[in-house]
């Protein structure tokens, strides 16, 4: 039996489950015209007990990406204003260092 490499998707699913997480895929930054950027995912907490948290996820599959990234960190300074938490997602352990 081969094994199933796992999408982004339901990698995120296994972290944020359905019964207490909304996961949305490329958030805009604002309707319309008006849209510059998007996040690539958007994760709102659903129970109040915990928060009712957002939190922005950006994935970066590559470093030179992840660098770019750093470089313009207020590109993404629409979605941040309203996110708790932001992560990177990344497969790869070179693309980003601590």
């Amino acid at each position: 039996m081969s094994e199933q490499k796992l999408t982004t998707w339901q990698v995120l699913r296994n972290r944020f489950p359905e019964s207490e997480f909304v996961l949305i895929a490329e958030v805009s930054d604002a309707s319309g015209f008006s849209r510059s950027r998007s996040l690539d995912f958007m994760v709102i907490n659903l129970w109040q007990s915990r928060g009712l948290a957002i939190t922005g996820i950006e994935r970066k599959s590559n470093r030179g990406d992840w660098l770019k990234e750093l470089k313009n960190p207020a590109k993404q300074e629409n979605h941040f204003k309203h996110c708790e938490y932001f992560y990177l997602l990344t497969d790869k352990e070179n693309v980003a260092k601590l």
